[in-house]
């Protein structure tokens, strides 16, 4: 049995109320980006137009978004395996692929444990994931919104 309508609205309510934080983030994110670049680049259109692309490539691959709404939970970081079994609809190779690219694209951080046996390996958002989180979160509002009240 599904949700009921009243876990839903609550659910968006306090996506809704997330809002704020995200807007925040995202704000202090752009605003340390762009310090280090230099003046005649910063309003630049192509130069805006190929951080998007970028961005849009990052996220159009396949399970990114699953990746990155799992490791939404601020301050919590997850072991391969917990992840694995998170997504267990994610092939074990293309989750390690997608982690791999996601870490080069400084989305994600991985962390290793050389001192334990097994070797264990965390990973968790950067401030770049978690700033590309907030970014789609309005979008989780309304396509959630958009499903329950439309149909």
């Amino acid at each position: 049995m599904g949700y009921s309508l009243e876990k839903k609205k609550e659910e968006l309510k306090e996506m809704i109320e997330l809002i704020p934080k995200m807007q925040e983030s995202v704000r202090n994110g752009l605003k340390k980006h762009f310090q280090g670049l230099n003046k005649q680049n910063k309003g630049s259109i192509e130069f805006e137009l190929h951080s998007l692309r970028k961005a849009i490539e990052i996220l159009d691959s396949k399970y990114v978004l699953d990746i990155i709404f799992v490791l939404s939970r601020e301050g919590e970081s997850f072991f391969f395996n917990e992840l694995k079994s998170m997504l267990s609809h994610v092939n074990v190779g293309t989750l390690s692929k997608r982690l791999k690219e996601l870490e080069k694209d400084k989305v994600i951080d991985r962390k290793v444990y050389p001192n334990e046996r097994p070797i264990r390996v965390s990973y968790s958002l950067t401030k770049m994931g978690y700033g590309m989180f907030y970014l789609l979160l309005p979008m989780l509002v309304y396509v959630t919104y958009i499903d329950e009240f439309l149909n």
